[in-house]
């Protein structure tokens, strides 16, 4: 009877707390409408051949049984994705069979009648809910973990801390004598209220600074954040020119890894275990991360001893919204366990307890893969769909080249080959290869189809690229080792993905998606003001290397306009929630109320010591220690939000000997010259400036310069991506 009657108290608070933060939904709800009308409007616009590709595939899945879905070939663009995606094209063409019959026959090549184009058109939007369903799960669990991850100082209360209930939106709701502190914006004007009505826009409290805290900064209010995330996943140009004009599925798949990557930050291990190797077995280019996720789960699962009392303690907090009157003895446990200690500190690991977690998540995913993989292999199809997923022949890059650290290679190569010929030492040397039988190979704007061909450089091949890939990925997997941070799983998950689109074999320029996006989620929520200027600089130049995939003169006007707007909107977003020349997020300047930042100085400049030149209201002291990674003043007052501090490793020899890596700002001018000649470029790919030069002479030269000057920017980007991460995991440890 007592459970009824708490079941009850808990759905009677859900329902209150909901009209509480009705605005914040209503908003929500207005978003997607918006997000959806104006995905409505691409219905008639450019398909490229995925359109085919996945009529093909409805076809396939339909017309034929499963013994011959990974053998037939009638078309050119067969079945290559995992089972569990042909399971949901199967889906589709249940409903497709309805709308019209033609659209599933396999010999229909190019069918395209206007009932196929709508409903492809629609089910990539409808699918496309799992995203949206996914982000805000994704912002949820954030939410969740910033406050069940402060513990609070000693003989002190935690405002917004474990003692607090959560809505279901995310936001906190009150406690009789849980009174939120109003936020005081300094602006030239008078200082304004931020707390708006119901709760809705209210500060969620934040505790003392205090060493060793892992401080979120929810401030300006979590709805908020909550809202701009999702803005900016609703609304990011790179999905909706890749899903709903090129056409292609990623949000359907993006929001299955949103949904994973919410439960393991809740505690689910398991669940999101299910969800992940669900989305490996319905695109396998998603296995990139799946180190991210082995290392994370071994380290700050089965090796956590805190983790059962952790976890019966937010099941209490959620349902009952009580912890047994032992909430700040759990916070501070919890708090202890996630200190990044070394696995051989964790006395309270037991081997028995290590074993069972570990076998029983091993055997969890097994019963996922089990379920794709084992009807085809009963099939005879094992490893025709080996040869499907893994084509090595298509060669080390794509016709249009990604931009990534392949992209340069080749970029080297041409350049290099082609200055050679020209001073006639090339053909000398004899290394002029394939291009002195007019293969075309020297051609610098000729593309590469197939097989590169290298002329100066050594070839490239599937196993060099995979160890390029490991070695970028080594220092990330140790990174997540020593810092197995619930809140920081979003970052980890975009460096683990970085890595792969930096080396990986035959990588399409649409992969950088998978960066992206979780960067997005994660630097709006966590609202840290170099992790959110690193996502909006990243953005614009992996989205406008996406451009090209759209060739058509008709749409050239309609997706500038378009990435210029929504790139304008999360800028318009971040400084209305974020006001003042760097934003008011964390070491940008707030009010006198507001608290400092996460410091991030990295040991080489004085360690704690070196982040004392901040002033109290999150400035930098004039007389501080030397600029590190977070602190930038000049940059932060020229550049604002979209000029981030960008930092490059370089290797400098030690005192000891041998030799480390030390990382150095580049000078604060670097990313606006960068913004300012990504503008030159568009002036010169689209404005007409190729034209004047060329006329109609090496008309694939801007596809090129496209590729090779968004991979410089992209890659260093990558590069400040894991510093500051490391740096923010670091500094909320009290390690930095």
């Amino acid at each position: 009877m007592q459970r009824i009657l708490n079941l009850g108290e808990a759905a009677l608070k859900v329902l209150c707390s909901m009209t509480i933060n009705s605005r914040f939904w209503r908003f929500t709800i207005e978003i997607l409408l918006f997000a959806s009308l104006l995905k409505l409007f691409f219905i008639p616009a450019y398909r490229s051949t995925d359109f085919e590709v996945h009529r093909n595939w409805l076809a396939i899945t339909y017309s034929l049984p499963f013994a011959q879905w990974y053998f037939e070939a009638t078309s050119i663009w067969t079945l290559d994705y995992p089972p569990f995606f042909a399971y949901f094209e199967w889906t589709l063409s249940q409903i497709a069979q309805f709308v019209d019959p033609e659209m599933l026959k396999v010999s229909n090549l190019e069918y395209a009648s206007t009932s196929t184009v709508v409903f492809q058109r629609l089910s990539v939007l409808f699918t496309e809910g799992l995203l949206l369903v996914g982000v805000l799960s994704l912002s949820s669990a954030l939410v969740g973990e910033a406050r069940e991850g402060i513990a609070p100082a000693e003989g002190e209360a935690s405002e917004g801390g474990v003692g607090e209930e959560m809505s279901p939106s995310g936001d906190i709701a009150e406690k009789k004598e849980g009174a939120r502190r109003p936020v005081r914006v300094k602006g030239g004007k008078a200082d304004e209220d931020r707390e708006g009505k119901g709760g809705e826009t209210g500060e969620t409290g934040r505790g003392r600074r205090g060493s060793g805290r892992l401080r979120l900064f929810l401030s300006p209010p979590v709805p908020s954040r909550r809202l701009c995330a999702l803005t900016s996943v609703a609304l990011n140009f790179g999905l909706l020119l890749v899903d709903h004009i090129h056409f292609q599925y990623n949000g359907v798949l993006t929001g299955l890894l949103f949904l994973s990557l919410a439960e393991i930050i809740q505690g689910r291990a398991k669940r999101g275990s299910v969800y992940f190797a669900m989305l490996v077995c319905a695109k396998h280019i998603y296995a990139y991360v799946g180190p991210v996720f082995l290392v994370f789960l071994l380290r700050g699962y089965c090796l956590d001893p805190q983790k059962d009392t952790q976890l019966s303690a937010r099941a209490r907090l959620f349902v009952f919204g009580d912890s047994g009157g032992d909430s700040e003895k759990i916070a501070v446990a919890s708090f202890s366990a996630s200190q990044g200690k070394e696995a051989g500190d964790n006395e309270g690991v037991r081997p028995v307890r290590f074993l069972w977690r570990f076998v029983t998540l091993g055997l969890t995913v097994l019963l996922v893969v089990g379920l794709a993989m084992v009807p085809v292999a009963m099939t005879g199809q094992l490893l025709q769909l080996k040869e499907r997923l893994f084509p090595f022949g298509r060669g080390l890059v794509h016709a249009y080249w990604a931009p990534n650290l392949w992209a340069l290679y080749c970029a080297l190569d041409r350049f290099a080959g082609k200055a050679l010929q020209k001073v006639g030492l090339l053909r000398a040397a004899g290394l002029l290869r394939a291009a002195a039988e007019g293969s075309g190979a020297l051609s610098l704007t000729g593309g590469v189809v197939g097989a590169t061909e290298f002329l100066l450089l050594p070839a490239i091949s599937p196993l060099a690229a995979l160890l390029v890939t490991l070695l970028l990925y080594t220092p990330v997997l140790f990174l997540i080792w020593k810092h197995p941070q619930p809140s920081l799983l979003c970052g980890f998950c975009a460096l683990g993905s970085a890595c792969a689109f930096t080396a990986g074999w035959h990588v399409h320029e649409k992969a950088v998606l998978m960066v992206t996006l979780p960067l997005g989620v994660s630097a709006w929520m966590l609202g840290h003001r170099d992790l959110l200027s690193l996502h909006l600089f990243l953005s614009v130049f992996a989205h406008f290397s996406l451009l090209p995939l759209i060739p058509t003169p008709g749409e050239s006007f309609l997706k500038w306009s378009l990435f210029a707007a929504l790139t304008v909107l999360e800028q318009i977003l971040a400084r209305a929630y974020f006001p003042g020349p760097l934003g008011d997020l964390p070491g940008g300047g707030g009010g006198e109320e507001e608290e400092s930042a996460i410091s991030l100085g990295s040991p080489s400049e004085g360690g704690l010591e070196g982040r004392r030149g901040h002033t109290e209201s999150g400035g930098v002291a004039r007389g501080g220690v030397a600029r590190d990674l977070s602190q930038l003043p000049s940059q932060g007052q020229k550049g604002g939000l979209f000029c981030p501090p960008l930092c490059v490793p370089l290797i400098v020899p030690r005192q000891g000997g041998g030799i480390g890596f030390s990382w150095v700002c580049l000078p604060s001018f670097v990313p606006r010259a960068a913004l300012w000649g990504l503008v030159g470029l568009a002036a010169y790919v689209a404005g007409g400036g190729h034209f004047l030069l060329f006329r109609d002479r090496m008309e694939f030269l801007p596809l090129l310069l496209v590729s090779v000057y968004c991979a410089v920017w992209i890659l260093i980007s990558f590069l400040t991506l894991f510093r500051v991460i490391e740096n923010i995991a670091k500094a909320s440890e009290g390690t930095v």
